[in-house]
């Protein structure tokens, strides 16, 4: 029951996440319609990195309105990707990083056409996916390898309950 809970909570907070952290680049462009891929149909076309990117932002989303509870929640989300409570200290100190340090990449990128620029979308995909691929190594370096599997496994799994859109280079 606790896991369906956490999971329905995850869902939410993913999806909430994933539309209010999108970096907004005001020069004018043609709408086109979304490619996305569904994974609960094909997991498998979700790259990894997205997958991490999504599950990190779900995992530090913070209920404005109860801060306090933000440390018990991250260590719920950590519990059920199979971090033991000896690991747990050094995976949360990792994982409440990342929402900082993607903020302020976001906002960043968000600043330069108001200074007059025209950034190209992918190089701040390539920024965030390089910011992504750090939280990875880093936990590799801090975590025992069986429970950086478990943890890989997890989030492969949570592929299924996500959407992405497929992204042009």
């Amino acid at each position: 029951m606790k896991r369906l809970i956490v999971s329905v909570v995850a869902g939410l907070a993913l999806v909430v996440t994933c539309f209010a952290q999108v970096p907004h680049n005001t020069a004018p462009h043609e709408s086109t319609p979304l490619d996305v891929i569904d994974g609960a149909s094909t997991p498998n076309l979700i790259p990894d990195l997205a997958a991490w990117r999504l599950w990190l932002l779900s995992v530090t989303a913070e209920d404005s309105k109860r801060p306090e509870l933000s440390e018990a929640r991250r260590q719920a989300f950590l519990r059920v990707a199979g971090i033991p409570d000896m690991e747990m200290h050094a995976a949360e100190e990792i994982i409440a990083q990342f929402p900082k340090d993607y903020a302020a990449l976001v906002d960043g990128y968000n600043r330069r056409p108001n200074a007059g620029e025209n950034p190209p979308i992918s190089e701040f995909r390539a920024q965030r996916d390089a910011l992504v691929q750090a939280v990875q190594n880093t936990l590799s370096g801090k975590l025992e390898t069986t429970t950086l599997g478990k943890l890989r496994k997890h989030i492969n799994g949570e592929k299924a309950r996500m959407k992405v859109a497929r992204e042009g280079r």
